[in-house]
């Protein structure tokens, strides 16, 4: 078979090669290091072309894939948490000390909503790091009930990380319709190649 010889280094320190068939033995006076690598210089595969378009375009296209799917998601997620059996259930934690905080959310939504305009005057002032903090605060008291809405919203709806509690969902749907590209996995496969040739 054909193999690359190494010829005698230029004065650049640059070793060129010459092709020589050796049948099924090593041409004398050569490093069989040398020929090994010049093999794998010849057969390793073209470098998948990643250009910054290319990327750019696969993640939008993922993005994409994520709320359409998002959105196929929204009627059944209704249906099963918002229907007449469904709403019950996320309500029987009003049961609770819920029964309590309903009613003072009640009285505090009038100052909730004078910190959230104040918020807004500031930032509109040019005290935007100012309106930016007042407008963080929350007034309303956490109910248990919108504590489970948030998680399903977050871990059925969106399927996305979300930490509440003890309770953690690693489940990161966004990013697994990006890298479901057949681009990035065509990369990723030629970058693996790359990297076992060199190993």
């Amino acid at each position: 078979m054909p193999y690359l010889i190494p010829d005698r280094p230029r004065q650049d320190g640059v070793v060129a090669f010459r092709c020589e068939r050796v049948d099924n033995t090593i041409a004398p006076e050569t490093d069989p290091d040398q020929l090994l690598l010049a093999e794998q210089r010849v057969t390793a595969p073209a470098p998948f072309p990643a250009t910054p378009e290319m990327l750019r375009q696969a993640v939008a296209d993922g993005v994409a894939r994520y709320f359409a799917a998002r959105r196929a998601r929204v009627q059944p997620f209704v249906d099963r948490h918002f229907s007449l059996l469904g709403s019950a259930a996320i309500h029987r934690a009003a049961l609770g000390w819920d029964i309590l905080r309903a009613p003072a959310n009640i009285l505090l939504a009038g100052p909730h909503a004078g910190v959230k305009a104040a918020g807004s005057l500031a930032r509109a002032a040019g005290a935007r790091r100012l309106g930016d903090r007042v407008s963080g605060y929350s007034l309303l008291l956490k109910t248990d009930v919108g504590r489970r809405i948030e998680w399903l919203v977050c871990t059925e709806l969106l399927e996305l990380p979300y930490r509440q509690g003890a309770r953690v969902s690693t489940k990161d749907a966004l990013v697994e319709a990006i890298l479901d590209d057949p681009r990035l996995q065509t990369l990723a496969l030629d970058l693996l190649r790359a990297v076992a040739m060199r190993g």
